[in-house]
């Protein structure tokens, strides 16, 4: 069987440039290697017409068609309402705007007026992203706090939070005084905002650590854990968590793999209690070298249990 020529403007570094390509890479078995099966290319979703679609969009990616990405999100988006796939479309859409160099107005505008029913939440987060690129950090602080007076989720508040004070620090910066009353947290220069930011990301690190006890009226019964893996925000720009249950005291061990199986970041390699934790990637290399846009798949070993999932970092 012939394989089809790479397309004449290759993917980023970090794509394959089609899914039989990263299931035949010819590498060598080493300890500090993933191997991939084609199967570590598959979506976790249910399958039926939405998935197939879907798929086919992330082939697309792969091969720098951003424009026909977004133009087949957008149809999922319609034609799929409510559905796992379409709110990934949704989220995807600000970094493939990115990645195109189209106008993010143009999204806004978009955005704005999708009927709200189905996606309320994850189009806020993607005006939200938007704006952000575009440098509207009045706009990201106003919106920001929609999502953050409407969610019951405190990863999103926390997060809502974070990017908040990022923008408001941006707007810090300019020759505008009037700054908005609005935001949650007020830095106006760089060492408050990275004070912010350890604190924040030190809050979400003890929400995701912390072991939930059960208690009813006669005695305190521990929670029996099951091992489970994930991560979120995916795709991500910066930080995604990649969080793990654990039923036992187990050494746990969690590398971080490009599209080649080559190891580019040991995350943890230590001894922790059952319950649920949770670990930061910022997508940077073990030397501290910021990695390119991509997939990357991250393998959780702890004991005898191993789960391998990919995620998507796009700048």
């Amino acid at each position: 069987m012939s394989m089809a020529p790479p397309p004449s403007n290759p993917p980023p570094e970090g794509f394959p440039l089609n899914r039989v390509d990263a299931r035949i890479l010819n590498i060598e078995r080493n300890p500090d290697r993933f191997y991939l099966h084609i199967s570590n290319f598959l979506l976790d979703l249910i399958n039926g017409p939405q998935f197939d679609v879907f798929s086919e969009v992330i082939d697309m990616i792969f091969e720098n068609l951003h424009d026909t990405a977004i133009s087949t999100m957008k149809d999922i988006i319609i034609d799929y309402p409510g559905t796992h796939e379409a709110i990934l479309s949704i989220y995807y859409l600000p970094y493939l705007f990115q990645l195109a160099r189209l106008d993010q107005n143009d999204l806004v505008y978009y955005l704005r007026n999708m009927d709200y029913v189905n996606h309320q939440g994850i189009v806020l987060e993607s005006l939200a992203l938007s704006n952000m690129f575009m440098g509207n950090y009045r706009e990201v602080i106003y919106v920001r706090g929609m999502i953050m007076d409407n969610t019951e989720c405190i990863y999103d508040e926390l997060l809502s939070e974070l990017s908040q004070a990022f923008a408001y620090f941006r707007l810090s910066e300019t020759d505008d005084r009037d700054l908005p009353d609005c935001s949650r947290r007020t830095p106006t220069t760089i060492e408050e905002y990275l004070d912010i930011q350890d604190e924040i990301l030190e809050m979400l690190n003890v929400h995701f650590t912390s072991s939930r006890i059960a208690v009813n009226k006669y005695e305190t019964v521990p929670e029996v854990f099951e091992f489970a893996v994930s991560n979120h925000p995916n795709p991500f720009n910066p930080y995604t968590y990649i969080r793990y249950t654990i039923g036992n005291v187990e050494n746990v061990v969690i590398n971080v793999y490009n599209v080649r199986g080559q190891r580019v970041r040991t995350l943890l390699n230590d001894y922790r209690e059952p319950g649920h934790h949770s670990v930061i990637w910022n997508g940077t290399d073990d030397s501290g070298r910021t990695l390119s846009s991509g997939i990357y798949f991250y393998r959780v070993v702890a004991g005898e249990n191993t789960a391998t999932r990919r995620m998507l970092l796009l700048k």
